[in-house]
This record gives structure tokens, sequence and C-alpha cells, in this order.
């Protein structure tokens, strides 16, 4: 709500307009016959503007954080942000936060957004990785950020400096698919399958980008990302960097004109979920070879890998991969695996297995 309004004339009276969330209103003053000039009707509206301003601070005195992500926060955003990014923001509203942050607002200082995470990691019945508490830290950041902008907030974000939980475990391994793995993946699966999987192994596209494609995105030698899709919901690529063309190696060329002759010529790629797909069809045929599902972005960060294995450089990985900074291939992505180290560990096995005369063995020859 607008704490000082707009003085205006309209038909014949004095009005004070002003915004209550999104909804325009306005407050009757007085006829413009009973109050001719602005220095009449000010003291009028003045009185309103008093009465409005403490409405308000009483509305923002009362406020608790719980408070206002549900009614002012999210209602807010959702119109502007990725449906998987606002499910996200939701999920973490109502899994960690809604029953536990009942503090007024503009009270909150660094030590409580410290009470609430260590009260969350106290919780027996669930123990969270630091990635997800790393995720909590980073909504109420921004939660902090958006009530400061809008006047609700007038301290420091109170999230800076924060600590994550000591009781919080280890984020989890991150899985990659090798290009062997790949390979053997492939001929198991039918032609539909076949092709969603190497568009992610072999192009490394995420599964919202192949899930939005349409035959329109797809020239024999590169894709383009002009949509995603998630659950349902069909949004603009993700960043500027996401949405340039990927250029189709041979391999991935073959597998796609195969289907193609094989499915409409126009329209989506994959019309069935692909999430689905990858947790039902998709784990069953890798079981069958001793392989394991570890999700549709492990073949995105295994091409990140095996182009590295490939000594390709990591600014031409990351214009591949489409992101927006370089830093993020090198940290998230990139899982090379050290053949001198495996083969120095290899040795150290040998060693260990070796049969306990052995040694004695050779002391006696050599002497």
């Amino acid at each position: 709500m607008g704490q000082n309004g707009t003085l205006t004339k309209d038909h014949g009276a004095w009005y004070l307009r002003y915004y209550e969330g999104k909804k325009r209103k306005k407050i009757w003053l007085g006829r413009l016959e009973d109050f001719p000039t602005l220095r009449l009707i000010r003291p009028r509206a003045e009185e309103e503007r008093a009465r409005l301003r403490l409405a308000v601070d009483a509305d923002r005195l009362g406020m608790t954080l719980a408070n206002y992500i549900e009614h002012h926060y999210l209602p807010e955003v959702e119109p502007r942000l990725r449906p998987s990014t606002y499910a996200g923001y939701k999920g973490l509203f109502e899994r960690y936060l809604k029953e536990r942050a009942g503090i007024r607002l503009w009270v909150i200082r660094p030590y409580h957004i410290q009470q609430l995470l260590n009260e969350i990691a106290a919780d027996r019945k669930r123990t969270l990785r630091r990635t997800t508490y790393s995720h909590l830290k980073a909504f109420l950041s921004v939660i902090f950020n958006h009530a400061r902008n809008y006047g609700f907030y007038t301290e420091a974000n109170p999230v800076t400096g924060v600590f994550l939980p000591a009781r919080a475990l280890a984020s989890r391994e991150t899985g990659v698919y090798t290009l062997e793995e790949i390979e053997q993946i492939l001929p198991l699966l039918t032609l539909e399958h076949r092709a969603a999987v190497a568009i992610a192994g072999y192009a490394g596209l995420r599964l919202a980008e192949i899930q939005g494609l349409t035959w329109d995105c797809y020239a024999d030698d590169a894709l383009t990302v002009e949509e995603t899709e998630w659950r349902g919901y069909r949004s603009p690529p993700k960043s500027k960097a996401s949405g340039s063309f990927v250029p189709v190696i041979p391999a991935l060329r073959d597998i796609l004109n195969e289907y193609r002759r094989s499915a409409p010529v126009s329209g989506r790629l994959f019309s069935e979920s692909l999430e689905n797909a990858g947790r039902g069809p998709i784990k069953a045929a890798m079981k069958t070879v001793g392989l394991t599902w570890r999700g549709w972005h492990s073949f995105r960060r295994g091409l990140a890998s095996n182009l590295f294995e490939l000594e390709v450089s990591d600014k031409v990985v990351q214009r591949i991969l489409r992101h927006s900074r370089v830093s993020i291939t090198r940290d998230r992505y990139v899982k090379v695996r050290d053949p001198k180290v495996e083969a120095a560990m290899q040795t150290l096995e040998r060693a260990v297995n070796r049969p306990a005369n052995a040694g004695r063995e050779e002391s006696s020859s050599s002497a």
C-alpha cells in the first residue's frame, strides 16, 4: 500500500489515489465547490495519508516471515519466475519454513536466521545435505532482498555471513556417464528414448531443453534451444547463453535422422514425459547391463568430463554447454579420472593383496 498517494480531481471532486499491492484504490476527500483550491483540500489529504501510513505500519509491524513469503513474495514473483524455479521456492517454503518462520519480519537479525537453520538441522526426522541448506540460505537471502526493496525490511540482509549447520550431511557426489557407458546404453533403448539419451550425452542439453525441442529446432549440423518444457509448462531458455545452438556430431545425427523417419515431420520431438521415461524404461534397460540410473543431468555432466578428458579447453566446453560463466563449467561439471592416480592405486592394491611370505622370499633370493 502506498504511504502518500496522489491527489487528483475527478467528476467535480477531490480524490486521494493509492495502490494496495497491485490494486489501485481511491479515497473521496470532498467536492470541488467546497474545496476550490489545492491549499484548502491539502489538510484533508494529509489526514487520510496519515491514516494510510498507520495502516501500513501496523501491517508491517505484525508481518511474520512466513506470512511475507506466502502472501507477498510468492504471489508477486510467480508470474516472472520459471515454473520449475517457482516450484522449487514454494517447496522449500512448504517443507522447511512455513511452520518455523513465525517470527516478526522486521525484528529478524542474523542470529535469528542461524537459529532457524539450526532448528531445521535439529529435526531428527530428516537429515539434510549441505546442498539443501545452501539452497535454503540462498532462498532466504532473496526473500530479504525483496522485503528491503518493498519497504518491509530496513536493515542489511540478515542472511549474509550465516553458517550452514554443522549437522548437515556432505553433498551427494554427482554422477556422470562416460562415453563407453553411453555407447553401452543406446542399443538397449527404443528409438525415441535412444534419441533423447543421445541428445543428452552427445549434445549436453538439459532435460527441460530436450523436452521442449521441436523438429524446427533441428538442422543436420545443429540443435537450437528455442523453448524449454517442465511438467507441461513451456518457457524461454534459461539464459541468453542457453539459447545458443549446439553442434550435432555424426553419431547423434544418424540417430536423429533415423528417429525423424519414424516420427511426425513437424511438432515436438518427444511427446511423452522424459522424466518418467528416465525413471521407468530407461532405468530398467540400464539395469540389465549393470548400470544405474543417475538422472538426466549426469549425461550433461558426463559430456563436460568426456570433453576435458579429450583435452578440449574449458572455454570451448563452456560454449558447448552454454554456461554463462566458465567457472560453472570448471567447478560443477567436470569430473575427470586421472589415469596416473588410478594406476598408482592399482599398484597399492597389488601390494596389499600380495601374499605375506612374498616379501620374505624376495629378500632371501636377493641375499
